[in-house]
């Protein structure tokens, strides 16, 4: 699992990599920017998220027994996931060797995560591929094991997926690879996810490692606050940029099952006058002040 915090970071800088002059510490019990990390976060949730909150999205939950054959190769172990999973349906193309392709991507929840991802080409809806199940894809991808007529065709959204997968391929290497992939799925309702479900997607989704409560999923949150500042006296029209910059992190809670997001957790870094000037103008200690009226 890995953790990609900045995922989430909500930058709004009028000018990056400008050099930063100290101002004031505020206290961010106090500061008036905790409601605009507060929307800042909720957006950006809700952004990075934006299949858990599309009407569009399909889920399916069952119990799927999956193997492969890694341990035909020299040091390595048959990989094995069984148990409950859940899945997002991606219905917008995935590149494969049989040309574009929908998936679904099936993640165990718990500790101990197991990964299995099911494609069919958009052309000939009987075939079906098979990535894991693993949490890697150790060269056998889309173009590796596959079968004919073992899964329920998926493109369409059906009410229920029967899966009866023996597939076979070839590993990087040119060893030949099978893989089993048995089980039911079956639509389920965004409201539907338990905390444990919807944390094991978020990280499948997105790389973020998210953590599971009573109701709820927690994840970290990151960005950047920015506005407009004003130099006084003001240089030539057009040849400075000034921003007031605020890093701060938070902490994102999904509750189950309306999905509400809140931020919660604020911490506010210094406040930050950055002046941007080009290299030809002398930068002589400009005083930054805020716009009126922003």
């Amino acid at each position: 699992m890995r953790t990609t915090t900045a995922a989430l970071g909500i930058i709004l800088s009028a000018c990056s990599g400008a050099r930063a002059v100290p101002r004031e510490t505020v206290n961010p019990a106090s500061d008036p920017a905790l409601a605009s990390v507060q929307a800042e976060g909720v957006e950006g949730v809700r952004r990075q998220m934006w299949w858990l909150y599309a009407d569009d999205t399909v889920l399916y939950r069952g119990t799927i027994d999956a193997r492969n054959d890694l341990g035909a190769i020299p040091d390595r172990e048959d990989e094995v996931v069984s148990g409950s999973m859940v899945g997002r349906l991606d219905r917008q193309p995935i590149p494969s060797v049989l040309g574009p392709a929908v998936a679904i991507r099936l993640v165990r929840d718990g500790d101990d995560r197991g990964a299995l991802l099911l494609w069919q080409p958009s052309s000939d809806a009987t075939i079906t591929g098979i990535v894991g199940p693993f949490d890697r894809t150790d060269g056998v991808g889309l173009d590796g094991t596959r079968c004919t007529g073992c899964v329920t065709p998926f493109a369409a959204a059906p009410s229920s997926i029967h899966v009866d997968a023996p597939a076979t391929g070839a590993w990087g290497d040119g060893t030949a690879a099978h893989a089993w992939a048995r089980g039911e799925l079956a639509r389920i309702t965004r409201g539907a996810l338990r905390a444990p479900e919807l944390a094991a997607l978020i990280e499948t989704e997105t790389g973020i490692e998210a953590e599971a409560h009573d109701g709820a999923v927690s994840l970290p949150l990151d960005g950047v606050l920015s506005r407009a500042l004003a130099l006084d006296p003001p240089p030539a029209e057009g040849h400075t940029a000034c921003a007031e910059r605020r890093a701060w992190t938070a902490v994102g809670t999904i509750a189950l099952p309306d999905l509400t997001v809140q931020v919660t957790d604020v911490e506010l870094g210094p406040s930050r006058a950055e002046c941007c000037i080009p290299v030809h103008v002398p930068c002589s200690g400009p005083r930054c002040v805020p716009v009126p009226g922003r």
